[in-house]
């Protein structure tokens, strides 16, 4: 209570002693079994050759991700080992608080240790049962790149919303100075402060907690029906909760999703830039296709998206579910809700590269985490800049609708065809070079007109003649 530090930082610095002796055992363990397999491999090799049995080889790439894999599971066992230590009023009502959070960590680490036990698109989320299964595939050479990255961002997206309960906790003097075990903790709206943006800790916790629940309810909805699950994701399982939370804690919805009139200016570069976006973003995806091939599973997902678009009705309808629902709903969320929580304790371009960098991560896809993280950067830009939300919703508009014109093949036959040879062969250089230049067009319009309306030219004063 005396120290000159934030709540925050004496809870940083915990957590980071924690998980640094964390992460060091859990580097001890692997470090050691590692030895221990090429000491076994080394004392077998021989015997194993000269019977002609099969072929003996190091699994270093399994440990590898092993090690990857061990940092955000260390990130989110100490997090949930702090959060329940805040409740302890003693060294030993610690240790008997902690002796079921183990039991209940071993538990799921002990089922995926099973036989039968594969990994699958539902169970990758489940914290911990997730790491063990997936480390023990990789072992197996059943497991690819793709599982690797939603095992790891799924652990660190449960370590997040752990160490958000701890901050939380910790900041509660009613925890922290309570003699007594309850805990008399509230909710109640009346209790919130009016206030024009989320606390930049609460905005992270509630990215984390979306990401959770397009785990366990936009992926479920889209395999019942893919168009009318994907409609049910974006405004029941993003939009809703989005405002209903704002809502609750009392946000001004008009300052935080950045609702104002979109002026010409921003509108022209915007269009400008969402339509050059597009073409410069088809060319990024066949350089990133070639270190990053996409699977033929989603290849396939993608076709059956923009299935029965040839006839107009169907055209409409999936234009309506994949260009105007994710450019309202998507926008709502990160370039309304997250960028207003985290705009006002950072500038302006770490602000746009990190909205960016989530609304990848968002699209649960390692194979797509560059081209959309690119493009978050572009519309947080664009919102920013103008300070209209709907700047974002054009240019996310522009860019899915551009998209399903091509899936569907609604654009002419000629250029069809050339947009199917630029993405294995890439696009020519003049279209490269044409698609830039409207870009930075678009970008010194918006320059322009941000700093007309920043410096407006102010009214010249009438000298006002008359005696001393």
């Amino acid at each position: 209570l005396s120290t000159p530090l934030t709540t925050t930082e004496i809870v940083a610095g915990k957590f980071l002693a924690v998980f640094s002796l964390a992460l060091f055992t859990g580097l001890l363990n692997i470090g050691s079994m590692g030895l221990t397999t090429l000491f076994l491999l080394h004392q077998v090799a021989d015997t194993v050759e000269a019977n002609n049995a099969f072929p003996l080889e190091v699994p270093y790439g399994a440990l590898a991700a092993g090690v990857l894999v061990l940092i955000p599971l260390a990130l989110l066992i100490s997090a949930i080992m702090m959060g329940v230590a805040v409740l302890a009023r003693s060294f030993k009502e610690a240790q008997n608080l902690m002796t079921p959070v183990l039991l209940v960590l071993m538990l799921p680490a002990g089922l995926a240790a099973m036989p039968t036990a594969e990994i699958n698109n539902f169970n990758q989320f489940i914290p911990v049962f997730n790491v063990v299964l997936l480390f023990k595939e990789l072992l197996r050479d059943k497991a690819g790149l793709d599982a690797v990255f939603a095992v790891v961002l799924s652990t660190a997206v449960y370590a997040v919303l752990a160490l958000q309960m701890a901050v939380w906790l910790f900041q509660r003097e009613e925890v922290v100075l309570s003699e007594e075990r309850g805990l008399p903790l509230s909710f109640r709206r009346k209790e919130f402060l009016p206030r024009e943006s989320l606390p930049p800790g609460v905005t992270m916790g509630f990215f984390s907690l979306m990401l959770i629940l397009l785990f366990y309810a936009g992926g479920p909805l889209q395999q019942w029906k893919l168009l009318p699950g994907l409609f049910l994701t974006e405004w029941v399982v993003l939009l809703a909760p989005t405002l209903l939370l704002l809502w609750y804690v009392r946000v001004d919805l008009r300052k935080a999703l950045h609702i104002a009139p979109l002026k010409p200016g921003y509108a022209l570069g915007a269009a400008m830039m969402g339509v050059s976006a597009i073409v410069l973003l088809i060319q990024i995806g066949t350089w990133h296709n070639k270190v990053l091939p996409m699977p033929n599973g989603m290849e396939e997902a993608m076709e059956n998206l923009f299935a029965g678009g040839d006839t107009w009705q169907g055209f409409l309808l999936i234009l309506g579910i994949v260009a105007l629902s994710p450019a309202i709903c998507e926008e709502v969320l990160f370039r309304g809700a997250i960028l207003s929580g985290l705009r006002r304790h950072m500038r302006g371009w770490q602000a746009a590269l990190l909205v960016g960098f989530l609304f990848g991560l968002f699209h649960l896809s390692i194979y797509r985490i560059l081209p959309t993280g690119l493009l978050g950067v572009v519309l947080t830009y664009l919102v920013l800049r103008s300070g209209s939300i709907f700047a974002g919703i054009l240019v996310h508009f522009i860019n899915n609708g551009l998209a399903v014109l091509i899936m569907t093949e609604h654009i002419p036959e000629r250029v069809f065809v050339r947009i199917e040879e630029a993405e294995t062969a890439g696009l020519p250089v003049w279209v490269l070079a044409a698609a830039a230049t409207i870009f930075i067009a678009g970008i010194a319009i918006v320059e322009a007109t941000h700093r007309r309306c920043s410096h407006p030219a102010q009214d010249k004063k009438t000298p006002v003649h008359g005696g001393a």
